[in-house]
């Protein structure tokens, strides 16, 4: 068959903040990407129009900027951590990785879903994706 997803059964709390008894979540997606041979121009996000000033991406550390579509360059093939850190609470996740094939693991525990309202399609043809944690809290 294809690629298997394996949902986590770890978890961790990532950039948590405790007020009291509420639990507010950070508002940033962790990835490991996947970059091969001659695929130096990388696409990991799908961006609407609400976020294209709206997200930050880091790798290794360093801000990348991307595209208006979602992608960046990468000189060197190999394996890189990465971090998206949203500006804005998400309420639209439709199609947000859409064809972002350079994603091989994905970890939502510290992304705040609360207002979220639909995640449809998120990872549609998202072919290296391997793993996706993620914590869901009823409180």
């Amino acid at each position: 068959m294809g690629n298997e997803i394996k949902i986590g059964n770890e978890i961790k709390m990532g950039n948590e903040i405790k007020m009291g008894n509420e639990i507010k979540m950070g508002n940033e997606i962790r990835m490991i990407l996947e970059i091969k041979k001659n695929k130096n121009h990388v696409k990991i996000i799908d961006l609407n129009d609400d976020l294209r000033n709206n997200v930050e991406l880091y790798i290794n550390k360093e801000k990348y900027k991307l595209s208006d579509y979602g992608y960046f360059d990468l000189k060197n093939e190999g394996e890189y951590k990465a971090i998206l850190k949203f500006k804005v609470k998400m309420k639209n996740c439709h199609k947000l990785f859409f064809n972002c094939e350079a994603i091989k693991y994905i970890d939502l525990t510290s992304f705040y879903a609360k207002d979220i309202t639909d995640m449809s399609r998120m990872f549609y043809i998202c072919r290296n994706l391997q793993k996706v944690d993620y914590l869901i809290l009823m409180l």
